[in-house]
């Protein structure tokens, strides 16, 4: 029998909910280019990292891999592997200990997916009582 205990803020918390996974979903969609066929949400755990390695990069602080690992609490072997990917995939490159957005995802998302990803924030916005 499914369980019946009210939810606390659900409005505000569907929200948010929906809108992680369909920011996840878009941001993997371009990540990978359609060739992330990692199975066991391997695609999620990459978009987590290539954000954080795009965070030290916008901020004009890149990350090693250790601040990576720490950044997204992901083991610091873990995080290696997932960086080895996304320099295998092109999202990545890495100079000396640090890691950058490859040029090609440094020079931008397409208007397509950044209007994606600016309608859903706003569908998330409105959705709030």
């Amino acid at each position: 029998m499914p369980d019946r205990t009210p939810i606390v803020r659900k409005a505000e918390r569907y929200a948010v909910t929906r809108l992680y996974v369909e920011l996840t979903r878009i941001l993997q969609d371009s990540l990978c280019d359609g060739a992330c066929e990692a199975a066991d949400g391997e695609c999620a755990s990459l978009s987590i990292v290539a954000c954080a390695v795009a965070v030290g990069h916008f901020e004009g602080r890149p990350m090693n891999a250790t601040k990576i690992a720490l950044y997204v609490e992901m083991p610091r072997t873990t995080t290696l592997r997932k960086l080895a990917k996304l320099v295998e995939y092109g999202a990545v490159t890495r100079q000396g200990n640090a890691y950058y957005l490859s040029p090609r995802r440094a020079s931008g998302l397409s208007k397509a997916t950044i209007d994606q990803l600016i309608r859903k924030i706003t569908e998330a916005y409105r959705a709030l009582p």
